[in-house]
């Protein structure tokens, strides 16, 4: 009876662990949004890149919202649980596919969703923004932006505060990554001479190209 409790004990311990690690790999924030009614609120990007490491789990944000200090946490598929160091961040898996996670705020009740991140995207090299001027463009827009210091970008576009941006350049686990001010994670993917090439996620990919300008 008791080496059969231990093999079930053993089976649930195992089944566990296999189901946690079906979350191996980095998932990178996308928007938050609430459900009022039968009405879908989008309420924000979420500037943070989550690490799932066989049961590990890491964190890290944009200094402007969750901050930059690699947080730590614990999870649980089966449960549908997540709970990060912070007071507040306590979280429901609300759902989990191969190439998405939306997590539910149990303070809130707002709902976070994740991409994850293939491994391809990760860049290393050292490409220098600060004191360049680039022509942005993607299928959506093209626009014009100088990068002044380390915290701030002009965008020719913005009329607001003179079309200056807060902007800020983090690397995680691999990913060269930049945060902006109201705005989704931009992944750098590489550079060919003077065009940078990066992706950012607005509920799928979508690839843009900085070509510097003289």
């Amino acid at each position: 009876m008791r080496k059969t409790f231990y093999i079930l004990l053993s089976s649930l311990i195992l089944s566990s662990c296999q189901s946690n690690n079906k979350l191996n790999g980095n998932w990178i924030g996308d928007y938050a949004y609430s459900i009022e009614g039968d009405e879908t609120k989008i309420i924000k990007p979420i500037r943070r890149i989550l690490t799932f490491d066989n049961g590990i789990l890491t964190a890290k944000g944009s200094k402007y919202d969750y901050g930059t200090d690699i947080e730590k946490g614990k999870y649980n598929l089966n449960s549908k649980t997540l709970e990060l160091d912070g007071e507040y961040e306590n979280y429901d898996i609300d759902s989990f596919e191969i190439d998405s996670l939306v997590l539910i705020n149990k303070a809130n009740s707002f709902r976070y969703v994740y991409r994850k991140l293939s491994d391809s995207l990760k860049h290393n090299s050292n490409i220098v923004f600060i004191g360049k001027e680039f022509k942005w463009e993607n299928n959506k827009f093209t626009d014009t932006i100088f990068f002044i210091n380390q915290t701030n970008f002009k965008r020719k576009s913005q009329k607001a505060n003179n079309g200056k941006v807060n902007w800020e350049r983090i690397k995680h686990n691999g990913f060269d990554i930049i945060f902006i001010d109201g705005d989704v994670p931009y992944l750098i993917k590489g550079q060919n001479a003077k065009t940078i090439n990066l992706s950012s996620f607005h509920k799928t990919e979508l690839k843009h190209r900085m070509i510097e300008l003289e």
